[in-house]
């Protein structure tokens, strides 16, 4: 029996308070898609202490089981989280995954149908679209009119997201210390600061590991990249050298927030 590998450490310092974040990450030559729970392990400490935050004002995160608000918003994922997306999706049982599947058909066609995305243009597509003449204005118009949709996230269903082990960075680092009812309107719950994109960081790390570029994607349109990600992230590093990318990642994006 070979004994298992240590842990890896790091120190994060968030929302001024310190915590130490444990993960495993195989040694040696490791795939690309091994480091979503590298990744995951890194959000899921920055949300305790978004707990532990809300706790020391207060306050709480009203966040619970089947509170799905914040599941009718526009979710930025990073192409690996994409792929990953449509894995898990490729292996859910059946009638779900036909069901899961059908949602995703319905959320594109009603996007196009209002023109938030264009029906013409190449797919895979990678944006929607707004009105506004900067790109935070267009952005703005888009999530507005994307929420005013009621579209809900294709991955939910009785109001419980049914990948929820593997949620995107995104979904995990978001939560609210306003009263549920709140979150039904755009902007009408109050947020803890996220220090970091999560997603846009992580698109940064695996765009230097895999020929992939610096983007992400509205989640809806994740398996409409289905083909093109397809093996994209199946090259192999060192996962020290891997893991180091991931922080430094990061550790730039603080940089730029702070």
């Amino acid at each position: 029996m070979t004994a298992p590998d240590p842990p890896h450490r790091v120190r994060l310092r968030v929302l001024e308070i310190d915590r130490e974040v444990t993960f495993p990450m195989p040694p040696g030559s490791s795939p690309v898609s091994e480091l979503l729970p590298s990744a995951r392990a890194i959000v899921d400490a920055v949300a305790d202490v978004g707990h532990q935050w809300a706790k020391e004002r207060g306050e709480r995160i009203s966040c619970g089981p089947r509170c799905s608000s914040c599941c009718y918003h526009i979710v930025p994922v990073s192409l690996l989280e994409a792929a990953s997306l449509v894995s898990l999706v490729e292996a859910l049982p059946e009638p779900l995954r036909v069901r899961v599947r059908a949602r995703f058909d319905e959320a594109v066609a009603r996007l196009e149908a209002e023109g938030i995305l264009d029906a013409q243009a190449e797919k895979p597509r990678r944006l929607l679209h707004g009105r506004g003449s900067s790109r935070a204005e267009a952005w703005r118009d888009a999530s507005l009119r994307y929420f005013t949709l009621r579209i809900g996230c294709p991955l939910l269903e009785d109001d419980q997201c049914v990948v929820y082990a593997d949620r995107p960075l995104t979904c995990r680092e978001y939560l609210v210390t306003s009263e549920p009812e709140l979150c039904g309107t755009l902007g009408g719950g109050t947020v803890v600061p996220r220090p970091v994109d999560s997603a846009r960081v992580l698109s940064l790390t695996s765009s230097r590991l895999a020929p992939v570029e610096d983007f992400t994607i509205p989640l809806v349109l994740a398996l409409e990249w289905a083909e093109r990600l397809r093996g994209a992230f199946s090259s192999r590093h060192d996962g020290e050298t891997m893991l180091a990318s991931l922080i430094e990642s990061f550790a730039e994006s603080d940089r730029q927030t702070s």
